[in-house]
C-alpha cells in the first residue's frame, strides 16, 4: 500500500529515466487525459471554442505519446498474449467493416488508434516492476489531489455564480437541471463527471487509512462540493453499487454459493411475474427500447449494423423504430434516441454475434481481476484502483455508451494490464519483488 514519503526518493533513484518516463506517461493518460472530455461541450458555452472537438485532439495526442514511449525503447518486446488479442481485434474490426451494411470508416480509424494505444498502455503495466508501481502510487495520489481540487474549485465557483437557481433546483430535487448548470456554464459532460467522481471515491476509500487527518478533511470537503452533482448521476451509483455487489459475493465461497442460489430463484420469480416485471423494467430502465432494437438489428443482420452504424440506421428509420420500440417518452418527443446510451446496446447492434466475444472479455477481467483483488498481500493500492475503475466502466455500460471513447479504452487497458501482469508472474515472484522493495525502503538515505 502507500509507503511513507521518506522512502520514495531512495526507490526512485533506482528507476531508470526510461521507466520514469513510462510511469509519467501512464499517469498522464490514467489521471489527466480522460477528464479532458468533461469539457466536451465547451463549444456550446463560448464562441471562442466553436468547432473545437476535444475528443479528436485527445485521440491524436494519445497516438503520439504512445509512439514516443515505443521509440524510447531500443527493442520493445510485447507479451505474446497482447499480440494475439490485438490481432484478433484487428481481424474482427476488418471483418466488421467489410461484411456489415453501415460500418463507418471513421470509426474504423478510431478503433485502430484505440487498439494501438491500448497495446502500449497494457504493455507498460505488464513490464512495471514493484518499485515502478511504488512510484506510480506515490505520484498518482499527488496528481489526483491537484485534479480533484481543480474540479472542485471550478464546480464551486459555478454553483456560487448561479446560487439562487442552484438552491431552487436542489430543493426541488431537479437533478437534470443541476447538472445542466455545469453543462451550460463550463461545458461539463455529465457522464465524464460520473467517472471522475468514481475515481475520486475509489481513491479516497482505497487510501483513506493511510492518509493524515488534514488530507481526510480535504477529501470530505471535496466530497461535499461534488455531492449535489454526484447524487443525480444514475450511472455513477449503479456502477458503484454493482461493483460493490460483485466484490461482496465473490469474497468467499459461501457468498458465491448464495449467489448461485439467488440467480435461479430470481429467474423463477421472473417466469411467474413476467408481465409485471416487464412493466417495472420499462418504467425504471429507459434503455430498454434501444436494447430491444439492438436484438432486432442482430436478428436482421447476424453480424450487426457495423461499427459506427447505429446512429445512421436510427436516423434513417426513425418512424419505423418509434412505432416498433418507442417508449412513452420517445413517442411524446416524437424521436427515437439516436445514441445507443448503453454499451450493451452498442455492442449487440453494431457487432451482432461477435458481441459475445466482448462480453466474454468483460467476464474474464471481472473474474480474474476479482481473484487478484481478493489477495491483499499480492496487490498494491494503485492496482486496486486500476481494477476497480475497469469494473466501474464495465458496469456503467448497462446505462451508458462509453466504448466508442478513449476513456473506455484507458480504463479497460488499466484493469487488463493488472490482470495480465499477475498472470505472468507467479505468487513467489510477486512476493519476492515486494520483499526486495521493502528491503530498499528499509535502507538509509
Amino acid at each position: 500500500m502507500m509507503q511513507n514519503n521518506y522512502s520514495i526518493p531512495y526507490v526512485t533513484q533506482r528507476i531508470s529515466a526510461g521507466k520514469k518516463m513510462r510511469v509519467r506517461f501512464f499517469l498522464f493518460f490514467f489521471i489527466v487525459f480522460p477528464f479532458i472530455n468533461i469539457f466536451e461541450q465547451l463549444d456550446s458555452v463560448s464562441t471562442f471554442f466553436e468547432g473545437l472537438i476535444l475528443s479528436s485532439y485527445a485521440n491524436y495526442i494519445s497516438i503520439l505519446f504512445a509512439s514516443c514511449v515505443l521509440l524510447q525503447q531500443k527493442r520493445p518486446k510485447f507479451d505474446w498474449l497482447i499480440v494475439i488479442i490485438s490481432l484478433i481485434l484487428f481481424f474482427l474490426l476488418t471483418i466488421n467493416f467489410f461484411i456489415t451494411p453501415l460500418a463507418s470508416f471513421k470509426w474504423l480509424l478510431n478503433w485502430v488508434g484505440f487498439i494501438y494505444f491500448s497495446i502500449v498502455l497494457v504493455q507498460v503495466i505488464v513490464t512495471f516492476t514493484q518499485s515502478d508501481f511504488l512510484l506510480l502510487e506515490y505520484l498518482s495520489f499527488k496528481w489526483l489531489r491537484v485534479l480533484f481540487v481543480f474540479f472542485a474549485i471550478v464546480i464551486a465557483i459555478t454553483w456560487l455564480a448561479n446560487f439562487s437557481f442552484f438552491v431552487e433546483m436542489l430543493m426541488d430535487f431537479q437533478g437534470d437541471q443541476i447538472n445542466a448548470i455545469l453543462t451550460y456554464n463550463i461545458g461539463a459532460e455529465k457522464q465524464s463527471l460520473g467517472l471522475l467522481f468514481s475515481l475520486f471515491l475509489i481513491m479516497s476509500i482505497t487510501f483513506w487509512k493511510h492518509e493524515k487527518k488534514n488530507v481526510r478533511i480535504l477529501f470530505l470537503i471535496l466530497f461535499l462540493i461534488f455531492l449535489p452533482s454526484m447524487i443525480f448521476i444514475r450511472t455513477l451509483y449503479l456502477a458503484l453499487f454493482l461493483t460493490f455487489l460483485w466484490l461482496f459475493f465473490s469474497k468467499s465461497r459461501l457468498r458465491v454459493a448464495v449467489l448461485f442460489f439467488l440467480v435461479p430463484l430470481c429467474c423463477w420469480l421472473v417466469v411467474l411475474n413476467l408481465e409485471s416485471l416487464i412493466l417495472i423494467v420499462e418504467d425504471s430502465y429507459d434503455r430498454l427500447p434501444s436494447l430491444r432494437f439492438a436484438w432486432y438489428a442482430m436478428s436482421q443482420n447476424l453480424f450487426g449494423l457495423g461499427n459506427g452504424g447505429y446512429h445512421i440506421y436510427v436516423e434513417q428509420y426513425q418512424d419505423q423504430l418509434l412505432s416498433m420500440f418507442g417508449s412513452e417518452s420517445m413517442i411524446m418527443a416524437n424521436s427515437f434516441w439516436a445514441a445507443p446510451e448503453s454499451d450493451l446496446v452498442y455492442f449487440i447492434a453494431s457487432w451482432g454475434v461477435f458481441s459475445v466475444l466482448f462480453f466474454i472479455y468483460f467476464a474474464i477481467v471481472l473474474v480474474k481481476g476479482t481473484a487478484i483483488f481478493n489477495k491483499p498481500k499480492e496487490i498494491l493500492g494503485i492496482e486496486k484502483v486500476l481494477l476497480l475503475m475497469s469494473f466501474v466502466i464495465i458496469f456503467s455500460g448497462i446505462s451508458q455508451d462509453n466504448a466508442g471513447s478513449l476513456i473506455w479504452w484507458i480504463y479497460m487497458a488499466g484493469g487488463s494490464g493488472v490482470v495480465l501482469r499477475h498472470l505472468r508472474q507467479s505468487r513467489s515472484e510477486i512476493r519476492s519483488a515486494q520483499k526486495y522493495t521493502l528491503q530498499l525502503l528499509e535502507q538509509p538515505k
